[in-house]
């Protein structure tokens, strides 16, 4: 079967344009997949294990996230994220302050008291506004009971969320974790129910004195929650 030239090249053609498809969709797919390893790797330094001394838990350690170098004994952690990466959540196109506390010390053994009295300082001003204060037991992951506390405060322009964690170790001394935000009153993101607030109560509720059964099977639902707002309810503890 004979084949003129102008069909040969009508071939040709056709036949590079068929193999520049398939390069095009292979190198599509390999740069796919660099993209996917890549949103791995800054999904998985989205949060990391910290073991103190003394202790155990779960660390947020994304775009923002400082260690300070704490002030022992006394001061055991110190976190802080201040407006990096979050004005585009804010409506109020204020940045967000988040500082992060662990503190121990065997002279403050009425950390609970001292908060109970604290709401109820608090409730009695009437510049002050408390949304929703609650107290919980709770146990950790090492079976020690605490107490889990999330206030909501606004005073003024400014809306505070506070989440606080008190527990005693074997030897009675008391540990104190607070979580503070604070930003603007018209923010959605200090609310006690906003998916930062459950990514950030997550944290406080991994710490455990024994290292051996700090839990982190709960962080890779936390951290699909959207930071649009997506609805999801999530248990205090699994």
């Amino acid at each position: 079967m004979s084949m003129n030239k102008s069909t040969l090249i009508i071939l040709l053609i056709e036949l590079g344009i068929l193999l520049s498809g398939c390069a095009t969709k292979r190198l599509n797919h390999h740069i796919n997949a660099e993209k996917s390893t890549k949103n791995l790797k800054e999904k998985a330094n989205q949060w990391k294990t910290h073991h103190g001394q003394g202790f155990s838990m779960v660390i947020p350690t994304g775009t923002g996230w400082r260690e300070i170098p704490p002030a022992p004994p006394v001061l055991r952690l110190y976190l802080r994220r201040e407006g990096i990466n979050v004005l585009a959540l804010d409506g109020t196109r204020t940045p967000l302050k988040i500082r992060f506390m662990v503190e121990s010390s065997s002279k403050v053994n009425d950390s609970l008291e001292k908060v109970s009295k604290d709401i109820a300082k608090y409730k009695k001003k009437s510049d002050i506004r408390l949304i929703r204060p609650t107290i919980q037991a709770v146990k950790l992951a090492d079976n020690t009971e605490a107490r889990h506390i999330m206030i909501e405060v606004i005073r003024e322009k400014r809306r505070t969320l506070l989440i606080k964690l008190v527990a005693k170790d074997k030897e009675s001394t008391t540990w104190l974790l607070t979580f503070e935000l604070v930003s603007e009153k018209p923010s959605k993101l200090p609310m006690m129910y906003s998916p930062l607030a459950k990514r950030l109560n997550a944290h406080v509720l991994s710490f455990c004195f024994d290292k051996t059964k700090l839990d982190i099977s709960l962080f890779p639902d936390v951290y699909k929650i959207s930071n649009e707002g997506q609805k999801q309810n999530l248990p205090l503890k699994k």
